[in-house]
């Protein structure tokens, strides 16, 4: 009766625009959501993050004060994305901390519901170390970064049904529920890998090549790969050859050769001298193209299985599936079913007379196969990117939307065959997964924001420096802080620090000539001899797990002052424990909306994460003699 109560619900709604409308404002409020319980940043964002700090904090002018040039990184990466998520903050500064104080509003709020790491460390004085810091910036230019993000999917979404809307009204909605509750794709929206900052790009690219323009699509994704991700160059190419080829299409190119030339040589001339001149300005050098530069270092010379090797087949039966678990693989079944379909088209095509495709499961408009050549392009850059050894998920979230676009199409196909029984039976298990993988999403977040120790502990080393110092911080000497790698590698950043100074690799440096609040000092040295050499330097060391500890000269030692944990698994004691008794669980979880007391089901969330001491906090002092 409840089943059929919620099927006649979701009938309603789809009579009008209001489940699209909230099915968008949920998309919007779950990535706000992963944002602001896991607002700081891992190594692999380590060059955006602090070249954007870099651009906010010191202009273009001052390069020779970026953090690039003291740690450059094995390979160069492309400053042009992280300069214009910085120039909002730049030119409408005081517009952009207004609403930085309003996430962190909002940020305090949720931290204090949720049994965030973030908001028990630093409690009550959340809001005053995220205005202390410079993490406000960090957080409206991840905001920022989100919404783009935010509004290319929307535009996708649009696209899709526009390309659709001849042949069926609900493929939008379809698409939704497949896309909106993915956990890696609501997480990882706002972070600033370049995978993702370039994917807003990559996704108004697909919704054009799905609305027919064809040649703007392929100077976009050519653009994209030249100066972001070299990688989107071999999607490109794999789309190029389908779409001049007309293989899957009947024979029918949707695209001619010289077109494809045109586009792809005008976007390579331009997006190779945008990045050449812009780079090469930031890193100092007379020509430089990043991306360029990194295919060479990681796939010519094979550096990329530095950081590992799997086998080949792993894109199709690790990552991919990976990307889908939380809906329990029916986007990826939905793909296959399409997959399937387009081969027994095929082979009537090549081996028959008659050439009218048996099964019509790609539904964009006129029969153009615009969906069935997204397909094949997907494959064939997963077999090509299959033959690097080095793999990782990131280089599979491209195909994410476009599997998306196809499984909504195969299940609007699936609808249609089937009687209303199954028709209902169908909506109802789409909506319940709907809400089950929105579920893991809120539960990924939780668990997410213990995964960042480093950036925990620098705050909280913050908070005591600001207690003992007080407002105005009128220091006589600066107080040097030592992170060590993992410290850098899990959450501590420039955006963390509440000193701008920096350390040059000969001599303490002080950025500008103005005063600053806090005389900081922040050391990141890494050779161990060499920290043997300047331990007696420091105030204080921020260390993670079990790294080193160099030790100071006679007559002084490390004090423990703090002690932070991180995330170190699942109870599944208590998961099963919680799966063994339902109605138990529904009847306290009931108890607690209904009394407006929400501990209970605080505390469940707490202690359904193993945590362990991953941070700690030492003070050099002075032996006291006897």
């Amino acid at each position: 009766m409840v089943n059929f109560s919620l099927y006649l619900v979701i009938q309603g709604l789809m009579t009008t625009s209001t489940l699209q409308h909230l099915l968008d404002l949920t998309l919007f409020t779950s990535i706000t959501y992963m944002l602001l319980v896991a607002p700081y940043t891992k190594v692999e964002e380590s060059f955006n993050v602090q070249a954007i700090h870099d651009f906010i904090n010191l202009g273009i002018d001052s390069l020779d004060s970026f953090d690039h040039m003291y740690f450059p990184g094995a390979v160069k990466r492309t400053c042009i994305g992280s300069l214009l998520l910085s120039l909002p903050s730049i030119y409408l500064s005081n517009f952009m901390r207004q609403w930085a104080l309003r996430l962190i509003s909002l940020a305090t709020l949720i931290n204090s519901i949720v049994p965030t790491s973030l908001g028990k460390v630093l409690a009550k004085e959340l809001p005053n170390v995220l205005k202390e810091t410079k993490v406000y910036q960090l957080i409206i230019t991840r905001f920022l970064l989100s919404l783009v993000t935010f509004f290319s999917i929307i535009y996708l979404r649009k696209s899709i049904a526009y390309a659709c809307s001849k042949t069926s009204k609900n493929i939008g909605i379809w698409f939704s529920f497949f896309m909106y509750p993915l956990p890696h794709i609501l997480f990882y929206s706002s972070r600033l890998l370049p995978n993702f900052i370039c994917l807003p790009l990559f996704n108004a690219a697909i919704g054009l090549f799905l609305c027919g323009d064809i040649p703007r699509s392929i100077t976009i994704l050519v653009f994209v790969g030249v100066v972001f991700r070299f990688e989107v160059l071999v999607f490109t190419g794999a789309l190029i050859f389908f779409c001049v080829s007309g293989i899957f299409r009947y024979g029918r190119p949707i695209m001619k050769f010289r077109e494809a030339v045109v586009s792809v040589a005008t976007s390579l001339l331009l997006s190779g001298f945008l990045s050449a001149r812009i780079d090469s300005y930031f890193w100092n050098v007379e020509i430089t193209i990043p991306e360029f530069e990194s295919f060479i270092f990681n796939i010519l010379k094979g550096n990329s299985s530095e950081w590992g090797v799997e086998p080949f087949h792993a894109y199709f039966t690790r990552y991919l599936p990976k990307l889908f678990a939380s809906q329990f693989e029916l986007t990826p079944i939905l793909t296959l079913l399409f997959t399937v379909f387009s081969l027994l088209n095929a082979k009537k095509l090549y081996l028959s007379s008659h050439k009218k495709p048996d099964y019509n499961v790609d539904y964009v408009n006129y029969g153009v196969g615009t969906l069935t050549t997204l397909l094949w392009s997907s494959y064939l850059y997963m077999l090509v990117l299959s033959v690097n050894g080095h793999k990782e998920w990131r280089f599979m979230v491209y195909l994410v939307p476009i599997f998306c676009c196809i499984a909504a199409s195969a299940f609007e196909w699936v609808l249609s065959k089937v009687g209303k029984f199954i028709r209902k039976l169908l909506l109802l298990s789409i909506c319940l997964l709907f809400l089950g993988s929105l579920l893991f999403s809120f539960v990924f977040g939780l668990i997410s924001s213990w995964n960042y120790t480093g950036g925990d502990a620098a705050q909280k080393l913050n908070l005591r420096l600001i207690d003992m110092y007080g407002p105005n911080a009128n220091m006589i000497k600066p107080i040097v802080v030592h992170w060590d790698v993992g410290t850098c590698m899990n959450g501590a950043s420039l955006f963390t620090q509440i000193g701008d100074n920096k350390a040059s690799q000969d001599q303490w440096v002080s950025m500008d000539d103005q005063p600053v609040k806090y005389w900081i000092i922040y050391d990141k040295t890494e050779d161990t001899d060499a920290l043997a050499q300047i331990v007696d330097d420091f105030d204080y060391w921020v260390q993670y797990d079990d790294e080193p500890l160099a030790q100071p000269s006679d007559g002084y030692k490390w004090i423990l002052v703090d002690m932070l944990e991180g995330y170190d698994g699942i109870n599944t004691q208590l998961v099963i424990s919680l799966l063994k008794n339902p109605g138990q669980v529904f009847a306290q979880l009931f108890h607690s909306i209904e009394s407006k007391n929400f501990t209970w089901i605080q505390n469940v969330l707490d202690n359904c994460i193993k945590k362990k001491v991953r941070g700690k906090i030492w003070e050099r002092a002075k032996i006291q003699s006897l």
